[in-house]
């Protein structure tokens, strides 16, 4: 049997069920990235803002596309991934991109030797298409100066991010899929 095979029977077997097809992308650190004067790194009292964007954002996840999954558990999670941020329990840090006191954007980052991770990145939907997400990420690389590579994952069907990741330069790393199993 194929392997592509043996995997398929494995998935069947263990009553696991197809979510999404995933893309993961990569972009090689080649040039000097700048530090946005709109962009610093969150402290605690950025955490309201940063969860309300979180909760409103994502709705291409796999958690949002599970049908078994109900919309107010899809939010909380990544609610949650945002609260053990700040517990020390989840990535190295969160750089915010601010006009006007409001936060319009954010990156929550994950270090891995020498590769960065984006772990979640959003802006508020008012404000898409205005460059803060390439703000973003060029302050985040200009943080983390000594990585050499940048990693991020989307779903295959999130069109806006495919568009956003190949704008800034990153190349198709792999893709995959994403299978949930749920206990009843």
């Amino acid at each position: 049997k194929s392997e592509k095979k043996i995997r398929v029977n494995y998935v069947k077997q263990f009553n696991f069920n197809f979510t999404e097809k995933n893309v993961i992308y990569r972009l090689k650190i080649y040039n000097s990235y700048v530090f946005n004067k709109n962009c610093r790194v969150a402290n605690k009292k950025d955490k309201k803002s940063i969860v309300k964007l979180a909760r409103n954002s994502f709705t291409n996840s796999r958690f949002f596309k599970d049908s078994q999954i109900k919309k107010k558990l899809a939010e909380k999670i990544k609610e949650n991934w945002i609260n053990n941020y700040f517990l020390g329990k989840r990535g190295n840090k969160i750089i915010v991109y601010e006009s006007n006191n409001k936060i319009l954007g954010f990156i929550l980052l994950i270090r891995k030797k020498s590769d960065l991770i984006i772990d979640l990145i959003a802006v508020d939907k008012k404000n898409k298409g205005m460059g803060i997400g390439s703000y973003l990420i060029g302050s985040s690389i200009y943080f983390f100066k000594q990585c050499k590579y940048v990693f991020a994952g989307t779903q295959e069907n999130n069109i806006g991010a495919l568009k956003f990741y190949k704008k800034n330069k990153f190349v198709i790393f792999k893709k995959g899929y994403t299978f949930h199993r749920h206990y009843k």
